[in-house]
């Protein structure tokens, strides 16, 4: 099987900061969705030479996947090493790497493209999907933060009830502070620097006779709500379907009217979103 054509998709979000990142260096293919450490209007956001924690991180994992030689090591080396890399930068600024409240992270999805199969390593909310020629849809079928994400937009439901937009974000902070502690690499891996994130995420080897698609993408990329267990397979087929019909714009466009239809009920307009496509044939 070859490789017919790569497409890639940015869409920003409205918080005006670029978390997002991804990188296609053959036969590695990355996305990553960068997250800063909590913060609020009495609490700044710990910057790294300019860069807030989340695009630190995206940025420091996309090096590593791009590096001279990154293509002989496995994804497990890689993975591990981007993590080694952000954690030295942290501790670097005097930040415990057990306190999971005070470090950036990401989630992230890997991709390397072998002789006869693709890997896959996934962690929180990046996801994987593929296509056969045979029409069989597969699709990494957790999205593991979706249980720390409702609490937290029905905390912030609550609280918006109470404060008004720039206000809410200081008591937000002790729960968002309390929902990483309690989830961060304990109930689903992120890359953060601390060294246990490997022992959660997930990994999987698919056949490469026969694929016709993969897409590796950020949470933004699609609605939230349809990422639960229960919806995540029909998410899938309709994801294959609007790619089929318009390619990932077609797919981005969709989400983004999810999205605007629910906006009273979000605390954000529009998530950012990456998603990148490999075609092969």
């Amino acid at each position: 099987m070859k490789i017919e054509r790569i497409e890639t998709i940015y869409g920003p979000g409205s918080s005006g900061k670029e978390e997002d990142n991804y990188c296609r260096n053959h036969p590695l293919y990355v996305v990553v969705d960068g997250f800063s450490a909590p913060y609020n209007n009495e609490r700044p956001s710990i910057l790294f030479d300019g860069l807030t924690g989340g695009a630190m991180v995206s940025k420091t994992v996309v090096e590593t996947f791009s590096a001279p030689g990154a293509d002989s090591l496995s994804l497990e080396q890689l993975a591990i090493q981007a993590n080694d890399k952000v954690r030295s930068i942290q501790e670097g600024q005097g930040i415990p790497i057990d306190r999971a409240d005070l470090l950036a992270g990401a989630a992230f999805v890997f991709a390397k493209v072998g002789a006869k199969t693709v890997e896959i390593i996934q962690g929180a909310d990046c996801l994987a999907l593929w296509v056969y020629s045979s029409g069989h849809i597969g699709i990494i079928n957790k999205n593991s933060v979706y249980k720390q994400d409702e609490e937290a937009y029905r905390i912030i439901a609550e609280l918006r009830k109470k404060y008004n937009e720039k206000e809410m974000w200081v008591p937000f902070y002790p729960y968002l502070c309390e929902l990483r502690l309690r989830y961060h690499n304990k109930i689903f891996p992120v890359l953060n620097g601390q060294p246990w994130f490997s022992d959660l995420w997930k990994t999987i080897e698919i056949p490469l006779y026969g694929l016709e698609l993969l897409m590796l993408f950020s949470d933004g990329f699609v609605p939230f709500e349809e990422t639960s267990e229960e919806r995540i397979n029909n998410l899938a087929e309709r994801v294959v379907s609007l790619y089929q019909k318009g390619g990932l714009r077609a797919v981005l466009e969709e989400t983004r009217t999810t999205q605007l239809n629910k906006k009273e009920e979000r605390h954000i307009a529009f998530d950012e979103a990456t998603a990148l496509a490999i075609v092969f044939g």
